[in-house]
Parts: structure tokens; sequence; C-alpha cells
């Protein structure tokens, strides 16, 4: 198995070579979903493949959701978005059945009766206070309560979900059918990962993710490799020799290959007073973040530190990566 085919490949994949248009935008939407937002936005901003895409898709995105092609949820690592046709699979993938507090049911039950209410509308007409942000919360995470974030205001309205899309059945997977059914998605965008990878970005338990690998791996879909695991038709491909395109990109702590790889990365790069803001994807692979400090008004980007010595002559391509992301001036 060639490391460097399997970097050329996912970069390939990922659209970072060749960022898409059009329908090929969607559906890489879809393979990366359930798709997060950028970390440390503003609540409310939609969701966006950052350097993937050829257009702009913040106004994409955004109209998409004001039309319910794309839906807000609390998911694997909490709100994201997902298209519509795949609510069911990424509900029955996601959904908590933990025991709800009581102002939970007294407001599914006015959410049901008197129909959508802000959660401002919903203090004042139960008295609840601060309990409702939680009890929303747990109703989101049961898939009782829809939160329909139609723009960027942050006054959104609250529907019961049975009510507007009762055509959703969360008995039609089990969690582990789900699993499997979202698994080759993955794969066909990451290329190649371990069961660790797979375990960080769904964010479901070791077992499950045996469970869910075997069975794909018994029915031909994927094959277990050196390295974790593959498709198998990808194998030809991967038995060639690429080399990955010489680029920085710079990634959000949200972006999809950040997630699959937090396991890596929790403490690479520790600092006594400077936090990660972005990692930065050197010719495929992670080899380095710009640390700094997060603010309301405008991110810090104080020091970029890289892995190998020999990429600090291309500071001039991180400084380009990181504009292609924030309008936070480098102070390096």
């Amino acid at each position: 198995m060639n490391h460097q085919t399997i970097l050329a490949l996912r970069l390939e994949r990922q659209h970072f070579t060749a960022p898409v248009s059009d329908g090929e935008y969607d559906a890489l939407f879809r393979d990366l979903s359930p798709v997060l937002c950028e970390y440390w936005s503003r609540p409310g901003d939609p969701p966006r493949l950052f350097q993937r895409a050829l257009d702009e898709d913040f106004p994409y995105n955004d109209h998409r959701r004001s039309r319910r092609s794309i839906l807000k949820g609390r998911f694997h690592h909490g709100i994201a978005y997902v298209e519509r046709a795949d609510l069911q699979l990424y509900g029955c993938l996601y959904r908590k059945e933990s025991p709800l507090p009581p102002e939970a049911f007294q407001i599914l039950e006015l959410l049901e009766q008197e129909g959508p209410h802000t959660s401002n509308q919903i203090r004042e007409i139960t008295g609840l206070g601060k309990q409702v942000a939680v009890a929303l919360q747990k109703l989101q995470e049961a898939f009782l309560v829809f939160e329909d974030q139609v723009d960027c205001d942050w006054d959104r309205a609250f529907y019961s979900f049975s009510a507007e899309f009762p055509d959703v059945d969360f008995s039609a997977h089990t969690r582990q059918e789900a699993l499997i059914a979202a698994l080759p998605r993955f794969f066909r965008r990451i290329v190649c990962a371990t069961a660790e990878d797979v375990k960080s970005w769904f964010n479901r338990p070791a077992k499950e993710v045996k469970v869910a690998l075997d069975t794909l791996v018994a029915q031909g879909s994927l094959a277990a490799v050196e390295d974790g695991y593959v498709r198998t038709e990808d194998l030809p491909l991967l038995a060639e020799s690429r080399t990955p395109p010489d680029g920085i990109f710079a990634l959000h702590r949200n972006d999809f290959l950040v997630k699959t790889w937090e396991h890596r990365l929790k403490g690479q790069y520790p600092h006594e007073t400077h936090q990660v803001l972005y990692y930065l994807l050197i010719d495929g692979a992670i080899g380095g973040a710009v640390l700094g400090r997060f603010s309301n008004k405008v991110n810090e980007l104080e020091l970029a530190v890289l892995d190998n010595p020999v990429h600090a002559s291309r500071m001039a391509e991180v400084r380009s990566a990181l504009a292609q992301v924030t309008k936070a001036p480098p102070l390096f």
C-alpha cells in the first residue's frame, strides 16, 4: 500500500486539488455529512466546505437551509447539517433515547398543540426560564423537536419533529445498520482509515465500529490493509504510484479531516498561552498548526508551528492558506 498514493487520492476525493461546483458539491456534502459549522463561527451561520468548493458556498447553503434542502440537528459532534434525504439515516444513527425531564414534556406538548415557537416565546408561556435551553437540547437529541434555522437570525423557531417530518421512521434502521450504511460514503472521501479514525468521526463506541467494519469486510465492500481499511474497489488505484501535489490548506477545528483525526491531534501542539486555531494540511498530511487566541471580534493568529523544519521556507503559502479561510491577519 503506497502511502503517498493514499494522500494524493484523498486530496482528489476531498476536492482540495479540484474544487467542486453545482451537483458535485451536493454529492461531496452528503459524503461529508453530518457537516459541522466552522469552529468559533457566529451562531446561526450555515455549514461550509472550506477550500473544497469552486464557488462561495455560504450563500448557497444559506439558501438551501431556507428551503429545508439541508436540515439542522444534533448529530455526532453536536449541531450539524444533513440533506433532507439523509435525515432518517442519521436520525437512526444518532437519536438519543435517554429519559427526559418533566419540563421537556411540557415544551413538547406546547409545540404539538400550538405549533412552532421561539425559545423566548416558550420561556414567556411556560415560565421555565433557563430550563428551556437544556430541555430543548435534550428534545433535539431525541429528535422530538426540530430547530428550523432558515437564516442567520438567532431567533429561530422550534417545531414538533413528528409534525414536520411524518415520513421519518426511526425504526427503519438499527443504529448498527445506519452506521454500516454511512461508512461507504466516509471511505469514499477518506480513502484509508483506521478503526480509531472511524470512531473519532462517527463518535460511536469502538464495539459498534468494529462490528460495522467487520460486516463490510465480510460483504466485500471494504478490505483490511496494513494502514487500516479501504474500499475494495480502490485497491487497484492504491497499487499505483502517485505523488500528492504540493499545497498547504488551513483546516478549522470542526473540519471533516480534523474531526476524523482528532484522536491523533489531541495535545499535539501544546503552548503555554496559545491554542490551535487552524491545523495545516501540508502536501496531503497534517504537518503543523496555527496558534493564537479566539476572539468575538477578530481572532489573533500569533504563530505557525511546523512539524518539519524544512517547511519554514513556505510561510508565504501558510499565509495564503489562511487568507482562504479567515479575514484575521497573521501576526507572523
